[in-house]
């Protein structure tokens, strides 16, 4: 406040000096035009002749009064340009600071900018860690299923009574499941075959629970720690023999899809999905890898 005030001073004394000095200019220029009159008066009164002694001073007078009004007009002139010229230096001294204070707006905004990336890869930082701890908790609890056999067999000659062929074949298929992981509550298991080219494309065979191998008296629905379980599975429909036959003959192929679906300890229901696929040369079921066609070898390439 002591300095805004101290300029205000200075303003007011430097005002004061410019309207002194004016009104002093001003001064100066009355003094000089009587002075100017004075002397006309003087030597039209020299004149011998009295009327061209008045007109002598008549226009004289005029003519010098013309001379004061014009430089008058150039000292107010004059005066305005100065005023304008101190205006124009104030204007240039209120640009430089507002383009100082544009620097330091535009470096504030720097930094705030920096500040913001610094917390949003804080937050992100943050949120990795949470979903990797979150991660890393989900997998100590969580169960993790196998399978660590599979039998499969034809029943041979079955007359069915359903819809489909009279007679054919029933497969039978034994799966053992075997848990690797923590325990695991409500297990279930949907298997089904698939007859043809691929998974998307083949006929569905569904498979439904014959008997519980491991407690062929309940089924096993809570899996400890290290637990297995053999389940032997039956279809609903029958194979013909062509379908059989091409199936020995890799003519086509029989897929195995194997869905399990169980709870971990905060009920939180999991899925996993086993793919095999049937060798008849070794009358087994093979690993079928994920997302990847399983071409029948037997067929001639393009």
């Amino acid at each position: 406040m002591p300095d805004k005030n101290k300029a205000n001073g200075d303003g007011d004394e430097a005002a004061k000096i410019n309207n002194n000095g004016a009104y002093g200019n001003l001064r100066w220029i009355a003094a000089w035009a009587g002075i100017a009159v004075v002397v006309l008066l003087l030597v039209s009164v020299r004149h011998p002749n009295m009327v061209e002694r008045v007109k002598f001073f008549t226009a004289n007078l005029l003519s010098l009064f013309i001379l004061i009004a014009v430089v008058v007009q150039a000292y107010i002139y004059r005066r305005q340009w100065e005023a304008m010229q101190r205006q124009g230096t104030a204007m240039q001294a209120q640009l430089a600071a507002m383009q100082d204070q544009a620097i330091s707006m535009k470096e504030s905004l720097e930094e705030t900018r920096k500040l913001i990336a610094q917390n949003e890869r804080a937050v992100l930082a943050t949120e990795q860690n949470a979903a990797t701890a979150r991660e890393a908790m989900y997998l100590a609890i969580s169960p993790r299923f196998g399978i660590t056999e599979i039998q499969f067999d034809w029943l041979t000659e079955i007359s069915n009574i359903g819809t489909g062929p009279k007679s054919g074949f029933q497969p039978i298929i034994t799966i053992t499941f075997l848990n690797s992981g923590q325990a695991a509550y409500h297990f279930t298991a949907i298997p089904k075959l698939i007859l043809g080219e691929s998974l998307e494309t083949g006929t569905d065979f569904s498979l439904s629970v014959y008997v519980f191998t491991s407690h062929p008296t309940e089924e096993l629905t809570f899996y400890a720690p290290g637990a297995q379980n053999r389940i032997e599975y039956q279809s609903d429909l029958l194979f013909t023999a062509s379908q059989v036959s091409a199936v020995s003959t890799h003519e086509t192929q029989l897929f195995l899809l194997v869905e399990v679906e169980f709870n971990n300890i905060l009920t939180a229901w999991q899925t996993q999905k086993f793919r095999r696929v049937f060798d008849p040369r070794t009358s087994r079921f093979r690993d079928l890898p994920r997302n990847q066609k399983e071409e029948n070898p037997n067929k001639d390439s393009p």
